[in-house]
C-alpha cells in the first residue's frame, strides 16, 4: 500500500514535465491496491484527443486524484 501511495506522489511531481510517465506510474500505483474499481467508457461519449485529456488530468491531478487516473486512462486507450 505504501509502494502505491509513493508512485502516486512521484507521478504528482513529475505530471506537468512528462505526463505520459506521470500515467504510467499512477497506473501502476492504481494496479497495487487492494481494491480495484473498473472505469467502463460510454461507446456514446464523444471522441476527445489525448492531449485535451492529459490536460485536464493535469489539471485537476491535485484536488482529484481518482478522476485525473481515470482521464489518464481514458487517454492510453483513446
Amino acid at each position: 500500500m505504501s509502494t502505491s501511495f509513493a508512485l502516486y506522489r512521484k507521478a504528482n511531481q513529475i505530471a506537468q514535465s512528462n505526463p505520459e510517465l506521470a500515467a504510467e506510474l499512477r497506473l501502476r500505483a492504481y494496479e497495487q491496491k487492494p481494491t480495484v474499481t473498473t472505469v467502463v467508457a460510454k461507446q456514446a461519449a464523444p471522441v476527445v484527443s489525448r492531449a485535451a485529456l492529459f490536460s485536464k488530468a493535469n489539471r485537476i491531478a491535485q484536488a482529484k486524484p481518482q478522476v485525473a487516473l481515470q482521464l489518464r486512462f481514458q487517454a492510453a486507450y483513446a
